[in-house]
């Protein structure tokens, strides 16, 4: 390091040299080491923090670069970013990226896998993303009656993989905000092999099923009162009368497939009359679907329909003759019949 008040008007020949030469060096090298003397404005490289200092005159001061300079301007990292227009997002985790006020809310998709059955309230969902498929593989039935209230967007795919999924309307067993607004108004049933999309809406601060296929057939379990004589008369049905009793939700379209053995009649019925299952009210009238009733050993052509007004599924005559009494004689084949519930 040079002395920079030298050479003076009294130094040697033999010292001058010399003294020229180590000042030339500090500039060379950016005062590598301090020099003795130093004059204001002079630039230093200090190298142990990588940065440039001036000489006030008293002390080595450090310089900020600009941003026009190539520069941040700033002496922190935080500065720097403030100054560089960078968010919070530069200093998060790549493994846990939350963004807040933008496009993305979480990570974008992940897979829980749940066992759980019996009645949840509020479900806890563990792993929560814009959009999570959540795989149930309950050994029995499961309902939901909501879920713990997501980001508005958020959605869920609920996918049955071993038993019967069901998701309650509106329940009151889950807190306001978690709970579920069904296509239709009653509870819905998944199985295996089908699938429901629930989303969050922000405004009403509710889970919205926007997408739903109930997968395989369901047969509601026997009651021998949800069956009837139409309008009027008596119709007995036992349990091993009905060979098929089964239904397919899909949306708010609803599919009844029945087909009914050894029945007996009395009183002159027009027809039989089921209650619609699930719970799920008919919407409008609905015209009727052919079907073959079997009325006491006469076979007769027949059709099935549903309307809100009778609150249920009706097999009559085509002709709109009353069915002949009998004890087990009446047949009905193939009945089936969609229409949209609420």
């Amino acid at each position: 390091m040079a002395n920079w008040s030298n050479p003076a008007l009294g130094s040697t020949y033999a010292t001058f040299l010399s003294d020229l030469k180590d000042r030339d060096l500090d500039v060379a090298k950016l005062f590598v080491s301090l020099p003795t003397n130093p004059v204001a404005d002079m630039v230093r490289y200090e190298r142990t923090g990588n940065k440039l200092q001036i000489y006030s005159g008293a002390a080595w001061v450090d310089e900020l670069i600009e941003l026009t300079g190539g520069g941040t301007g700033a002496a922190t990292a935080a500065g720097a970013r403030t100054n560089l227009g960078l968010g919070s997002m530069a200093t998060q985790d790549s493994t846990n990226v939350s963004i807040t006020g933008g496009l993305i809310n979480a990570t974008l998709t992940q897979v829980q896998t749940t066992t759980a059955t019996g009645n949840q309230n509020d479900f806890v969902l563990t792993t929560p993303a814009r959009f999570l498929h959540l795989r149930c593989n309950n050994p029995s039935l499961v309902t939901y009656t909501g879920f713990v209230a997501g980001s508005a967007g958020d959605i869920i795919f609920v996918n049955p993989i071993n038993a019967q999924v069901d998701i309650a309307n509106q329940s009151g067993s889950s807190s306001a905000a978690n709970r579920v607004i069904n296509q239709a108004t009653g509870t819905i049933s998944i199985l295996p092999g089908g699938h429901a999309t629930l989303i969050y809406d922000g405004t009403t601060t509710r889970w919205r099923v926007l997408e739903h296929d109930q997968g395989a057939w369901i047969t509601p379990t026997f009651s021998a009162g949800d069956w009837t004589g139409f309008p009027s008369g008596t119709i007995t049905v036992a349990a091993g009368d009905v060979l098929r009793h089964a239904y397919r939700l899909s949306g708010r379209t609803l599919t009844i497939s029945i087909y009914l053995a050894t029945i007996t009649v009395s009183g002159g019925p027009a027809g039989v009359k089921v209650i619609i299952p699930g719970g799920f009210t008919c919407v409008g009238e609905n015209p009727g679907q052919g079907c073959l009733i079997l009325d006491n050993g006469v076979r007769s052509a027949g059709y099935v329909s549903a309307n809100a007004s009778n609150s249920g599924i009706i097999f009559q005559r085509l002709d709109g003759g009353t069915l002949t009494a009998s004890t087990d004689g009446t047949y009905v084949y193939g009945g089936s019949v969609s229409f949209e519930v609420s």
